[in-house]
């Protein structure tokens, strides 16, 4: 393959060499424009990266379709950002979460019945927006297991939310589910980090799992009172944008510009997926708040 050729070529004449040789000199490798070459990566990855775009414009030379490295498509860094548009998508979410969480903390009582639980489902949301930012930065083994681990973590926590909403005074419920829950992370995790890191059970495990909990909410939205609870419109729509825009992930195409992919779009159509939803938990502290007020 031409691209672990020139990369071994890369490693072997400028990562391998003595101190005293002085810096190297990476346009030689191949050039980049002054954004890209601003901030540099350690030397395997700065090999990688140059000999990725050497790769890519002899597969366009030749007129050949865009190639994938590793199961990713070749992104332009931006002042050592890896997925430029990813990034700062991931960012702009992290901080609509951070302002959404600072609301609900200033606008309610923490003994409503639901408040801690909208917390912790929107301090994992944090957790796995940041980690999305950083991995979106810096790419390597461990920025992506913490992506994929937090936004996991994410998704399970939100089906103890929508069991303690649906079912708020099942004790066996309340105490039994929070254990399974954690225990199925685990083992997930275990097995993606002893057995096998597996892409396509990471898929499967977070797709089985966000369905359970987007039908479970659905499902619930439709026994509410629709006179008193007209508010669930907006968690119907959030579902609903939710699942729509997960679409994006197997709309795949190469990069536009080398910047905006798919999976940038997804991330994108997550902040009318956050909008809509927190409209859904204000309107439920509100309704719960008169409820607690009324008795």
């Amino acid at each position: 393959m031409f691209v672990v050729h020139v990369t071994r070529r890369c490693l072997s004449s400028l990562c391998n060499r003595s101190d005293n040789a002085g810096p190297p000199d990476w346009n030689k490798v191949h050039p980049v424009d002054m954004l890209e070459d601003t901030i540099h990566w350690h030397c395997p990855r700065e090999c990688g990266y140059r000999c990725m775009w050497k790769t890519v414009e002899a597969f366009v030379s030749d007129g050949l379709p865009t190639p994938q490295f590793y199961g990713k498509w070749p992104f332009l860094r931006l002042l050592g950002i890896q997925e430029p548009a990813s990034a700062l998508l991931s960012a702009l979410n992290l901080l609509i979460q951070f302002r959404y969480l600072a609301l609900l903390c200033l606008q309610f009582d923490n003994r409503l019945p639901m408040f801690k639980y909208w917390i912790a489902q929107y301090l994992g949301s944090i957790n796995a927006w940041l980690w999305s930012t950083v991995f979106h930065t810096c790419d390597v083994p461990f920025t992506e297991k913490m992506d994929y681990f937090s936004a996991t973590a994410f998704v399970m926590a939100s089906i103890i939310t929508l069991q303690r909403r649906v079912f708020p005074k099942h004790p066996l419920l309340n105490y039994a589910l929070p254990f399974i829950v954690m225990g199925i992370f685990l083992r997930y995790v275990n097995y993606m980090l002893v057995r096998e890191f597996n892409y396509t059970y990471n898929m499967m495990f977070g797709v089985t799992f966000g369905l359970i909990n987007c039908c479970g909410w659905l499902l619930w939205s439709l026994f509410c009172d629709r006179k008193q609870q007209a508010y669930v419109l907006n968690c119907r729509v959030s579902i609903l944008c939710l699942m729509i825009s997960m679409s994006l992930e197997l709309w795949d195409f190469p990069p536009i510009g080398w910047f905006l992919d798919a999976h940038a779009l997804w991330h994108a159509s997550s902040i009318v997926v956050a909008v809509t939803w927190y409209r859904f938990v204000r309107a439920d502290c509100l309704f719960q708040q008169h409820q607690k007020k009324a008795f």
